[in-house]
């Protein structure tokens, strides 16, 4: 698909959307890019002389079509229930959505100013050592867990293309998590056998089976109501703009328990926070008040020794991580690759850690 294509098709959708002719599409030279999509950001002149500003996001061509799609379609639906839904003037929100073409693999929506919570919170981390959180980010850290808990509320029983039509997908509770979990153990041993070896998988799997048997033992039934899943909840996706906070991007967002995007944001903080130098106090109290925010009852001070769930989704989340780290270029010596490798034996000295301790 050539960059006329898309402002051709920008020009008709546009047109109809935001209720005038467009005049001019100018691409500017910000983009965002992941392995699977490219995101942009194009500058639209109305008839009326007024300018809006867009983003447009595509998944990448060597994608399977089918599968492309379907997530194009997912995500658009998601991004369009919680825009109707959400109050417009209140405090959490999604970007406007324009536009899509499953066909095209591409989403349109409104650009959303403001800073990134990520951006934010790299700064802090950057300041100097053994510094605790600044006031500004333990508010954005609760507003975060606000949102969370807004996002959840409003699509309790909804799952991303239900509007659509799109079938439900499957339920991503703690059965899956555990069976998706054992699955990409089995690649991670067979890819890093010298790293990952059979007493290792062992640990691992012993814990998964600590987790399942709590969670299902008659002491403890959790009752949650199933809701939609963001795909990559973490705080780069989260924009922060005076009162109101946004949360963005829903590629690859499915449906099933509200814990895995709590867990997950946690994670995710504590990894990009394992960067810095003595930053341990910044991600204890930030998590504090992502947790606060969201609801969130931890008893105890190890957080993710406080339900079976989140024992279950910590080791989950260590196996992707590491899975990830593995799949680099293992012999390179570059730095970037060199430092890889020191977070892939970091983490797992620190998944052994937490399974020595059920």
């Amino acid at each position: 698909m050539t960059e006329t294509d898309v402002t051709s098709i920008l020009r008709e959708s546009l047109g109809d959307e935001l209720r005038h002719s467009v005049q001019e599409i100018q691409r500017t030279q910000t983009s965002r890019r992941k392995h699977s999509e490219s995101t942009t950001l194009y500058r639209v002149r109305l008839s009326n002389n007024q300018e809006r500003w867009v983003w447009v996001k595509r998944l990448n061509d060597n994608s399977n079509a089918g599968i492309s799609e379907d997530r194009t379609t997912r995500d658009y639906d998601l991004n369009k229930w919680l825009y109707e839904t959400f109050d417009p003037s209140g405090p959490f929100r999604v970007p406007r959505p324009l536009a899509f073409s499953p066909e095209h693999r591409f989403i349109v929506t409104e650009h959303v100013p403001g800073k990134c919570l990520q951006g934010e919170i790299t700064r802090e981390a950057r300041r100097l050592p053994l510094r605790p959180a600044s006031q500004d980010i333990r508010e954005h850290m609760h507003r975060a867990g606000q949102w969370l808990h807004a996002f959840q509320s409003a699509t309790e029983d909804y799952y991303p293309g239900k509007s659509s039509g799109l079938d439900p997908l499957p339920i991503k509770n703690e059965d899956r998590t555990a069976n998706q979990t054992l699955s990409r153990l089995e690649q991670l041993v067979r890819l890093r056998p010298t790293v990952f070896d059979e007493v290792f998988a062992s640990s691992v799997e012993r814990s998964i089976d600590h987790s399942m048997h709590q969670i299902h033992g008659s002491k403890h039934q959790t009752r949650y109501a199933i809701c939609s899943t963001h795909g990559d909840f973490f705080a780069g996706n989260l924009i922060f703009h005076g009162p109101s906070v946004t949360g963005i991007d829903f590629t690859g967002s499915t449906w099933g328990s509200p814990w895995f995007n709590v867990s997950y944001f946690c994670f995710h903080l504590e990894t990009a926070l394992n960067k810095y130098i003595a930053t341990t106090q910044l991600a204890r109290e930030a998590r504090k008040a992502f947790l606060e925010g969201y609801g969130y009852e931890s008893t105890g001070t190890d957080f993710w020794q406080s339900s079976p769930e989140m024992q279950l989704n910590y080791v989950s989340h260590c196996i992707s991580r590491l899975l990830s780290l593995s799949e680099s270029k293992w012999l390179a010596a570059s730095p970037r690759e060199l430092a890889k490798r020191y977070a892939l034996y970091k983490t797992k000295k620190e998944l052994l850690t937490h399974v020595k301790k059920l």
